[in-house]
Formats: structure tokens, sequence, C-alpha cells
């Protein structure tokens, strides 16, 4: 298996972050909302694969690049 960085292109704040610790997500699916120059903007998952780690929480304000999510492909 392969750990793949999930990150951000923009910068902003979490407002949502889906899964959890553990959880299976498949390409296409959102896993976050960040809102930045006040839009709301969802990320999805360019990869399937298990979350291995959540990087981030709500509230968190974070940079362009930055990693939110390790999966495991």
């Amino acid at each position: 298996m392969a750990e793949i960085p999930f990150k951000s292109d923009i910068a902003g704040r979490i407002i949502s972050i889906s899964p959890a610790q553990g959880d299976k997500v498949q390409q296409g699916d959102e896993v976050a909302v960040i809102e930045s120059m006040k839009m709301e903007i969802p990320l999805t998952a360019e990869v399937g694969g298990i979350v291995r780690a959540v990087l981030v929480k709500v509230d968190d304000v974070i940079h362009e690049g930055q990693a939110l999510l390790i999966l495991d492909t």
C-alpha cells in the first residue's frame, strides 16, 4: 500500500472534514469543505483508499498545499 497525502489546493478555514481515521473513501467523495474568500469550496478525493490519519479539524486555518489527510491506497 502507498501512503498518499491529500493536500488542499487553496488556503482557507476548515468548515467540515468528513472522513475519520479508518474510513474508506472513493475517488470523487467529498472529504472536506473549506471557506476561502467568503466562499465554501468542497474538496473531493482524487483517489480512493483508507484514511490512515486526519491531520486537521474544524476551524483550523490551512495553507495552500497543506496535507489534510493521509490515505493508504
